[in-house]
C-alpha cells in the first residue's frame, strides 16, 4: 500500500499532495494561456475580417475604375467616328460619298475592335444610312434594303438633341431585334452620340452597340482576386449578375419576383437604398456594395474622360462568406499552449515536421491517384472528372466546349517489332508532343492503352478541329530513335466533336462515345487523318 500512495504522492493522512501542488501551479497557468489564446485569437480574427473588408472595398473601387474606363474607351469610339466624319467634311457633304465612308469607317471600327455586335450611322431623320453586324468574328456591311427606321428608339431621340461631343450610354439590358427578343440573349450597351458639320448642323447619330458579355467577363476576371463572388445590379435591384443564371435579366425574361435582389438578400437591399456604398454582414456573410455611373468620380482625371450621360446606375456587390475559424484557432492554441508550460519548441518542429510529411504524403497520393505513371498525362479517372465538370460549366454559362479523341495507328505492330519497352517509348514521346500543343486550359489525358483524349474548354468545333490538325501534322513528323539505328515514325488517327446546340442530356459518355465513333471512322477512311462529327 505504502509503495502505491508513494507512486502517487499520497502522505499518511491520505492527501494528495504532489497532484494537489501540480494542480495549484498547473490551474493558474492554464488559465493565463486559455486567456492569452483567446484574447490573442479573438485579435486575429477581428484583424482578419478588418483586412477582408478592406481587400473588398479595394477591389470594388477597382471594379467601379475598370468599369468606367472601359465605358469611357468605348464611348471614345463613338466620337472618333463623329470626328473624322467632322474633319472629312468635304466628303461627307455628298449623301453617297457619305454612306461610302462611313462603311469603310464602321466596318473597319467592326473589325478591328471586335467589341461591337452593331456599329451605325442614322441620318438626322433616324433612318440606318449604314450597318455593320459582327457575327462569328466576321463584318459584314448590311444590304440597303435591310436598313431600319430607329427614329422612336432612345438612344437616337436622345442623342440627336444632346449637343456636340457628348455620348449618351443607354441602360444595361437585352438586344431586341424586330420587336422581339434576341435568342440566346444578348447583354448590350449602347453608345450614341451626334455627328455635325463644320458649321454645326446636326447630320446624324453614330450608334454604337457593345457586347455587354465583353464587360461581364472583365468584371468576373477583377473578382478571382478577392475570396467571393462579385454580382452586379441596376438601379431597379434587378440582378444583371447574379447569385445564378436563372437570377439574372429577370426584368426582361418576366422573372421580376426571383430576379429581384430583394428575394435573395431583402436586408442588404434595405441598406443600398440607405446608402450610396458600404458594407454590412449578414447570415455570416460580409457584403460590400457600392453604387456607381458610368461616368467617372469627380476624383479622376476628367481630362482624359468624354463627356457621359448616363440612362441608369448600376449596383456593385461582393459577397464573402465568413467561416467559422474554430478548428483553425485550436490547431493555433494547442502549440501554444504546449510551448508555454513545458517549451516544447521540438515538438512543435516535430509536429510540423510530420504534418508536412503528411501532407507531401498526401500530395504524392493525389499525384499517383490522377496521373498515368507512364505518360504523365491525366488518367482516364481524373479525366472523366475533369470533364464532368466542364460540361456542368459549359452548360451553365453557354460556353463552348470540344473533344479530341485519338490513338496510335498499328501501335500492335509496334510492340511486336520493337518489343513493349520499345512501345512504351513511343507513348511517352507522343505525350510530350500532346503537351507541347495542348492550351493551359485543355485536359490532356490517357484513357485506354494507346488512346489518348484533350478536353478543349471555350473552343469550339471548328478550333477543335483546326487544333487536332495541327496534332496530327505534328505527330506525323514526329520520330522516336530507339537505338542508334531504329527510327519509328508513326501516325494518329482523330475524332473530334463538340456540344451542339442540344445541349439536353449532355454526358461524358455521349461525348466519348461520339468522339468514338469519330475515330474508328478515321481509322476505316485510311488512318492517319481527323474525322469531325
Amino acid at each position: 500500500m505504502r509503495d502505491v500512495q508513494e507512486s502517487i504522492g499520497m502522505d499518511a493522512h491520505g492527501e494528495f499532495h504532489f497532484f494537489r501542488d501540480f494542480m495549484l501551479h498547473f490551474i493558474p497557468l492554464v488559465l493565463v494561456a486559455i486567456i492569452a489564446v483567446v484574447v490573442r485569437l479573438g485579435s486575429q480574427k477581428y484583424l482578419r475580417t478588418e483586412r477582408r473588408k478592406m481587400r473588398e472595398r479595394n477591389i470594388i473601387s477597382q471594379e467601379k475604375r475598370v468599369i468606367q474606363t472601359d465605358l469611357a474607351i468605348h464611348a471614345m469610339d463613338a466620337l472618333l467616328v463623329a470626328d473624322i466624319c467632322r474633319t472629312e467634311y468635304p466628303l461627307c457633304a455628298d449623301p453617297k460619298l457619305r454612306q461610302s465612308l462611313f462603311k469603310g469607317l464602321l466596318k473597319s471600327l467592326s473589325r478591328v475592335r471586335r467589341v461591337y455586335d452593331q456599329v451605325r450611322f442614322l441620318d438626322d431623320s433616324g433612318r440606318e444610312m449604314v450597318r455593320v453586324n459582327r457575327k462569328q468574328d466576321l463584318s459584314r456591311v448590311v444590304g440597303t434594303d435591310n436598313l431600319q427606321d430607329k427614329s422612336s428608339r432612345p438612344y437616337f431621340v436622345e442623342a440627336i438633341h444632346a449637343p456636340h461631343g457628348e455620348v449618351i450610354v443607354s441602360p444595361f439590358d437585352l438586344n431586341i431585334e424586330h420587336g422581339e427578343l434576341e435568342r440566346p440573349i444578348k447583354p448590350m450597351i449602347r453608345f450614341s452620340t451626334p455627328v455635325d458639320d463644320p458649321m454645326g448642323k446636326r447630320m446624324g447619330v453614330v450608334v454604337l452597340n457593345y457586347l455587354g458579355r465583353k464587360l461581364i467577363d472583365t468584371i468576373r476576371e477583377l473578382a478571382v482576386s478577392g475570396e467571393g463572388d462579385i454580382y452586379l445590379a441596376n438601379k431597379e435591384g434587378y440582378w444583371l449578375i447574379g447569385p445564378t443564371p436563372e437570377m439574372e435579366w429577370g426584368f426582361m425574361l418576366g422573372n421580376e419576383t426571383t430576379g429581384h435582389l430583394r428575394h435573395r438578400f431583402p436586408e442588404l437591399w434595405d441598406r443600398i437604398g440607405q446608402q450610396q456604398e458600404g458594407q454590412v454582414i449578414l447570415d455570416r456573410t460580409l457584403f460590400t456594395f457600392a453604387r456607381m455611373t458610368p461616368v467617372p468620380d469627380s476624383s479622376y482625371s476628367q481630362g482624359s474622360y468624354p463627356r457621359l450621360k448616363e440612362s441608369e446606375d448600376w449596383v456593385l456587390i461582393s459577397s464573402v462568406p465568413l467561416h467559422v475559424m474554430g478548428h483553425e484557432y485550436a490547431m493555433i492554441g494547442i502549440p501554444l499552449g504546449v510551448i508555454a508550460f513545458i517549451g516544447l519548441g521540438i515538438v512543435a518542429w516535430m509536429w510540423t515536421s510530420a504534418r508536412y510529411r503528411e501532407h507531401l504524403a498526401v500530395a504524392r497520393l493525389v499525384y499517383s491517384a490522377t496521373r498515368d505513371g507512364l505518360t504523365n498525362l491525366y488518367n482516364r479517372a481524373h479525366f472523366v472528372r475533369c470533364m464532368d465538370r466542364e460540361i456542368e460549366r459549359a452548360l451553365r454559362y453557354d460556353r463552348s466546349l470540344s473533344l479530341i479523341l485519338f490513338d496510335i495507328d498499328h501501335f500492335k505492330k509496334i510492340n511486336d517489332t520493337y518489343g513493349h519497352d520499345r512501345g512504351d517509348e513511343v507513348l511517352r514521346m507522343l505525350a510530350v508532343n500532346v503537351l507541347e500543343n495542348c492550351r493551359d486550359q485543355d485536359v490532356p489525358g490517357r484513357v485506354g492503352g494507346e488512346e489518348f483524349a484533350v478536353l478543349l474548354p471555350e473552343t469550339d468545333r471548328e478550333q477543335a478541329a483546326a487544333m487536332a490538325e495541327r496534332l496530327r501534322q505534328s505527330v506525323e513528323k514526329l520520330e522516336v530513335r530507339l537505338g542508334l539505328e531504329d527510327v519509328v515514325r508513326f501516325t494518329i488517327s482523330v475524332g473530334v466533336t463538340a456540344m451542339d446546340q442540344d445541349r439536353e442530356g449532355v454526358t461524358f459518355q455521349l461525348l466519348y462515345t461520339r468522339a468514338d465513333a469519330l475515330m474508328y471512322r478515321a481509322k476505316e477512311g485510311g488512318r492517319n487523318r481527323v474525322v469531325v462529327g
